[in-house]
């Protein structure tokens, strides 16, 4: 298999401030060392996005994919979180949390959604990414929904040579290099751990597919999904799930980042 690694962080870097009208951008944030980097949503091809995920300033990517996507009950297929439908996207002029939201998710009338992320470094070559989608029922009747985090990572800058342990929602990824990067989904019930696109094919099939709890260990290409299952929100409430990337550090100390996409309530947090 051959796959191109595209530098995001380098090609954002002269753009470090997105007005919120910039909604297809990708989207570029800093902490100290850490670099993590998500890219522009595609309409046409709706899949997960690009990802760039650096410990150290000119370093290896560690990352190359990473979305979200959704199943709300009734529903023939898995649908990414893309470019359909009004949104807006935006860095802080600390450029250290980015944001997208979704207005009319898919414009069906019946969703809106924020994504919200941040990184923080915890050291010269060690620091957290989290990546937080908050989804609220702006419909007047309940919605059932199925929520899916997309996790591509080339740990070292390289794939096929990626050796993942740990438990289901908890995976521990490192290579040849010794850098290991945990991915945690926090209360997430389902999971997956499966070669490269495999788990991809999966979520932008048209097809309806819950994960096979395919858990660690697995030594290749890693890439892996998980999933929140028939979560029932009432007209007007809101949840949020949230997917922790953690280089050289345990994923479980990952802060909670006040006032970004901490959404679980009946009021109006998404902005």
């Amino acid at each position: 298999m051959t796959r191109t690694l595209v530098p995001l962080a380098a090609a954002l870097a002269a753009a470090p401030f997105l007005v919120a009208t910039a909604s297809a951008q990708g989207l570029t944030i800093h902490s100290a060392n850490m670099t993590f980097a998500t890219g522009a949503l595609s309409p046409t091809t709706p899949t997960a996005p690009e990802l760039d995920l650096r410990a150290t300033a000119g370093g290896p990517d560690h990352g190359y994919r990473h979305g979200w996507f959704y199943r709300l009950a009734g529903d023939p297929q898995e649908y990414a979180f893309a470019g359909l439908g009004p949104s807006t996207a935006s860095v802080t002029a600390a450029q250290d949390h980015a944001d997208r939201d979704f207005a009319d998710v898919d414009n069906r009338g019946l969703l809106r959604a924020a994504l919200d992320c941040d990184t923080y470094s915890t050291g010269a070559t060690t620091g957290f990414a989290t990546s937080r989608l908050t989804v609220r029922n702006v419909s007047a009747v309940a919605q059932t929904i199925d929520l899916f985090a997309y996790v591509d990572l080339d740990v070292g800058g390289t794939f096929n040579n990626d050796i993942a342990i740990g438990a289901p929602m908890l995976h521990a990824v490192r290579d040849w290099t010794g850098v290991q990067i945990e991915v945690r989904a926090v209360d997430a019930d389902r999971s997956d751990v499966l070669a490269h696109p495999l788990l991809l094919n999966l979520l932008t099939d048209a097809n309806v597919d819950d994960l096979g709890n395919h858990a660690p260990p697995f030594a290749g290409d890693y890439t892996s999904a998980f999933q929140w299952s028939a979560v029932v929100l009432t007209p007007g409430e809101q949840r949020s799930f949230t997917l922790v990337l953690a280089v050289d550090e345990t994923a479980t100390d990952a802060a909670v980042v006040e006032a970004y996409g901490r959404g679980s309530t009946a009021g109006a947090e998404i902005h």
